[in-house]
């Protein structure tokens, strides 16, 4: 609700993506008063927020290595964090010196940034809809949304909501 108006109204372009918390609201918070307080505030929100996703998704990662390839947890950990922080390096260093630095006109975080949102996201989603209506069927749908019957849900209403997520949802994401 900050970051959009303040975007227009120092001329950013709203296209500009994650990279905007980083170049509009530092010229936001510096037309505040007490903005130092301010900025210090949301950017220690914004590093917890970050650290807490980063852990819940480490640990997909870092259970794949234990079950899959066989690596202790500490091996698997310190394995995945090197990776993650080479790439936030990377990331990081594209916005500066590494700038110049550009594959199919897109910098290193650029490409990380379309990859995530452009492609894994909306495939993911596609994927998670297929599993759910195709694989697991409609009973385990019901059965998950209603708490094996706990809670009364119009029927009318889960077989549309599943008719959605068999046919509609997966074609909608393909054709976005």
């Amino acid at each position: 609700m900050v970051i959009f108006p303040a975007v227009f109204a120092y001329g950013a372009s709203p296209e500009a993506g994650p990279g905007l918390v980083f170049r509009v609201l530092p010229n936001v918070f510096n037309q505040m008063p007490l903005g130092v307080l301010w900025s210090s505030i949301f950017y220690l929100v914004l590093i917890i927020a970050c650290l807490t996703s980063l852990m819940s998704l480490h640990e997909v990662v870092i259970a794949y290595f234990m079950d899959k390839r066989g690596l202790s947890r500490r091996k698997a950990s310190l394995l995945i964090t090197i990776v993650v922080i080479v790439l936030g390096i990377l990331s990081s260093l594209s916005m500066g010196k590494l700038n110049d630095l550009r594959l199919f006109g897109k910098t290193f975080f650029d490409i990380l940034d379309f990859i995530s949102a452009s492609i894994c996201l909306p495939l993911g989603g596609m994927l998670m809809s297929i599993f759910v209506a195709w694989i697991l069927g409609k009973d385990k749908f019901v059965s998950g949304l209603t708490n094996d019957g706990k809670i009364v849900v119009n029927k009318t209403l889960l077989n549309g909501a599943f008719f959605l997520l068999k046919y509609i949802v997966p074609m909608a994401i393909l054709i976005i």
